[in-house]
């Protein structure tokens, strides 16, 4: 009883599998059918295009020709009557300086180490009273070296004089411009960061 089951279950599965192509098949004939239809209405008469010949000294004329009227630009030129030029600053000074005046003058003040580096990159590590009364600072760079400061010594790039040493930092004088481009002399401080 079993084996006819198992024989009937068989079939079942063979018959499924029969059943699976059906749609394929029908999709098939269906489409071979109306291909030879097309062929039949006469859509097989497509000739095909005829393609130009062009020598290769012609294509480099023509690239040639193309490349020079993109050189030439569009036609279009800026006028800049009447606008502000972006480039140059708003507020301007009488003085006028070239950066090759500067670079001399600061190439030629660098007679001690102190000269060249700018202020801010120097840390105030101790302040220190002589026996006279006389303050004196210690300082050291990004690379640990030590410098000893006293009032009146010049310091820094833009021609810094050290005005007065405070219990608690350096002021410096320097140099500069201000905000509206004119010379002014700017003060700085050092200040002693004590560590706890």
């Amino acid at each position: 009883m079993q084996k006819k089951q198992v024989k009937k279950r068989n079939d079942g599965h063979a018959l499924m599998k029969k059943r699976r192509y059906l749609p394929l098949i029908i999709c098939f004939t269906l489409m071979s059918l109306t291909g030879c239809q097309l062929l039949d209405m006469g859509q097989h008469d497509v000739q095909p295009k005829k393609v130009e010949m062009v020598s290769y000294a012609a294509k480099v004329d023509d690239f040639s020709k193309r490349l020079n009227e993109m050189l030439n630009g569009i036609g279009y030129k800026y006028t800049p009557g009447g606008k502000p030029d972006p480039f140059v600053p708003i507020f301007q000074s009488d003085v006028t300086v070239s950066t090759a005046e500067v670079k001399s003058k600061k190439q030629s003040k660098c007679l001690t180490p102190l000269d060249c580096i700018d202020v801010g990159q120097l840390t105030l590590v101790a302040i220190v009273t002589n026996n006279y009364g006389q303050r004196i600072a210690m300082a050291e760079d990004a690379s640990t070296l030590g410098y000893v400061l006293t009032e009146g010594m010049s310091i820094g790039s833009n021609d810094g004089k050290i005005v007065e040493i405070a219990p608690d930092r350096v002021i410096v004088h320097e140099k500069g411009k201000d905000v509206r481009g004119n010379l002014a002399t700017i003060e700085r401080n050092l200040f002693l960061h004590i560590k706890e």
